[in-house]
């Protein structure tokens, strides 16, 4: 059961940070049963793909769960007086 509303959760609770859900804890316990290791068997199969860009599709597609994904940063520009202002090129070469 969660905290009562309005009042703050206690520092420390709720699942640390990394920690596996019940159903990811099971599936790991089942594979580690049978003698497969996932990294291992990924490499393997990776290895007997002979298409060089299927091979590295299927590289960009795994690194999605080792390193995370970069958001794009908005830059707003302001003065001193916190006010915006824009940049203006002019082309003067036609002159």
């Amino acid at each position: 059961m969660g905290a009562a509303k309005g009042r703050p959760k206690p520092p420390g609770s709720g699942r640390q940070k990394g920690a596996h859900n019940k159903k990811t804890e099971q599936l790991l316990e089942q594979l580690e049963q049978l003698g497969v290791d996932l990294p291992r068997e990924a490499v393997a199969a990776l290895r007997e793909i002979d298409d060089p860009k299927d091979r590295f599709d299927c590289i960009e597609k795994l690194m999605r769960y080792v390193y995370p994904q970069k958001k794009s940063v908005d830059h707003v520009m302001t003065d001193s007086d916190g006010q915006g202002f824009k940049i203006l090129v002019e082309d003067y070469s036609k002159t």
